[in-house]
């Protein structure tokens, strides 16, 4: 057993810190994009003591539409003409405290990768607390460390990773059996109240952690925790949007449809299985197991896994790629649960069948051998490379670009706003006719217009149909390019 007990320590350390290599090496800390960029401004407006920044226009401007200039990431509010993020606020709560005693970069690093190492040691806490047996326990968490989705959400700056970690730590809380169950059941609904924070949808965790939780104390406990964070929530939103129940993301209505829902189960039918294969077996362990895990531990697992994708199912976004199964990150602990317990019980009639067959220990090996299989030939997006063109360009917009300048751009108007003082202009949501009487009025001002594009921007033909004038390529950063926009 020791013997067995050490190969097992050093094949998953051996894995550990092939994952960690792996991971460190393409993770990009670049406010990039809509997401990491918007997460990076909302950070750097709590650093300061703000909830909403200013709308940045060129002096020559003195007509204009606000939404033009409007930043990703921000959302403009009419009625106090101004800017506010679009993200939920625990994420940048996060980068702003760690930006107290590191770099912006440094900060990404710590509260991205420190949840993914948070979010796969709870999810092994979660499966011993339930008995499940050590090697399986294992081998399913280095299966959900290669899935291609969390090393996605855990190489860059996204919610997902620190709201699924927070998730984990609560159902861990809850579902571990001790004596300080009412001291635990507090951290649970703390910890889920921080998930609501990162992401509003880590709410539909509570109603697993209700069943969880063996009695009405803890279930109140539970409560207790949650209730500071979410009127902490509350609080912000009313100072950032102007009603407590207002978020960011404006109407969501649109963004919820039934017609989304075929593809989304296509996704999780066909996609899920290629990246977390121990999630076929989730439903042999919802639906069939032995005496070792009641009904209710069952069934909260189940009602854990199905709020998150039924209702993301409904998502415009879930059904597009495999990627877009970030956004149910947080019921995979659930799926490996469900999986690890449909693996016991199928292992545990084996061995009553074949006393000799050691079908726990087959079972680990089988899990393994998948997880190796997903790394080996699975598809992993690199954030490094994809967001080289944001590293050359911050460097050089500091040292090349006017303070005055006009900033045509789409993808990198986040980053601009967070890194420089300039205005920008979204040339993807703007009127041609609106674009062409900005730029008249900047060049009769004499006032030099830049943009920062990337490539897939490059190449649309509605970027030189809607921007007029002579495009004079100013530097060349591989994944995008720098360009000054003259008079034609």
């Amino acid at each position: 057993m020791r013997w067995r007990n050490l190969s097992l320590f050093v094949l998953v350390a051996l894995a550990a810190l092939a994952w960690a290599d792996f991971i460190v090496r393409r993770f990009s800390p670049e406010p990039a994009w809509a997401d990491a960029s918007g997460y990076f401004n909302s950070a750097s407006l709590l650093s300061k003591g703000e909830f909403s920044a200013k709308l940045r226009v060129p002096a020559p401007l003195k007509d204009y539409y606000p939404y033009d200039v409007e930043p990703v990431g921000f959302h403009f509010d009419s009625t106090r003409s101004v800017l506010v993020p679009t993200y939920f606020v625990g994420l940048p709560l996060v980068l702003a405290a760690v930006h107290a005693f590191l770099s912006w970069n440094l900060a990404s690093y710590a509260a991205v990768l420190g949840s993914a190492v948070c979010l796969l040691a709870c999810t092994y806490a979660v499966l011993r607390s339930i008995r499940i047996d050590r090697p399986l326990a294992a081998a399913a968490v280095v299966g959900l460390a290669w899935c291609p989705v969390f090393v996605f959400s855990s190489s860059q700056t996204y919610s997902d990773t620190v709201a699924s970690a927070a998730c984990a730590l609560a159902a861990f809380c809850v579902v571990r059996d001790s004596r300080r169950g009412l001291l635990l059941a507090f951290i649970a609904g703390a910890s889920l109240g921080f998930a609501v924070l990162v992401r509003s949808t880590s709410c539909l965790l509570l109603p697993a952690l209700l069943i969880f939780a063996p009695s009405w104390k803890r279930r109140l406990a539970v409560g207790a925790g949650c209730l500071p964070f979410v009127a902490v929530l509350m609080a912000y939103q009313h100072l950032a949007y102007g009603e407590a129940t207002s978020s960011g993301y404006g109407a969501l209505s649109r963004l919820f449809e039934w017609h989304y829902v075929p593809s989304s189960l296509a996704n999780y039918a066909f996609l899920l299985p290629a990246v977390l294969p121990i999630c076929v077996m989730a439903p042999v362990g919802a639906l069939w197991a032995g005496p070792s895990w009641s009904a209710r531990l069952r069934m909260g697992f189940s009602v854990w896994a199905a709020s998150f994708g039924a209702f993301y199912a409904f998502y415009s976004f879930t059904g597009h790629d495999w990627t877009s199964l970030r956004f149910i990150e947080p019921a995979f602990p659930a799926l490996l649960a469900l999986g690890c317990i449909g693996l016991e019980a199928l292992a545990a009639r084996l061995e009553g069948s074949f006393p000799r067959l050691k079908a726990r220990s087959i079972a680990a090996l089988v899990l393994l051998a998948a997880a190796g299989c997903v790394g080996f030939f699975g598809h992993f997006a690199d954030p490094k490379v994809h967001d080289r063109g944001f590293v050359a360009a911050r460097a050089w917009t500091r040292e090349n670009l006017p303070g005055g300048a006009l900033v045509v751009c789409e993808s990198f108007s986040g980053s601009i706003y967070f890194d420089t003082p300039n205005a920008v202009l979204r040339w993807d949501i703007t009127q041609k006719e609106n674009i062409q009487k900005y730029l008249r009025v900047m060049w009769d001002a004499g006032q030099p217009v830049y943009s920062l594009v990337d490539e897939a921007e490059l190449s649309n033909p509605e970027l030189l149909r809607k921007v007029p004038g002579r495009w004079l390529k100013m530097a060349d950063f591989g994944t995008a390019s720098a360009w000054r926009i003259e008079r034609p």
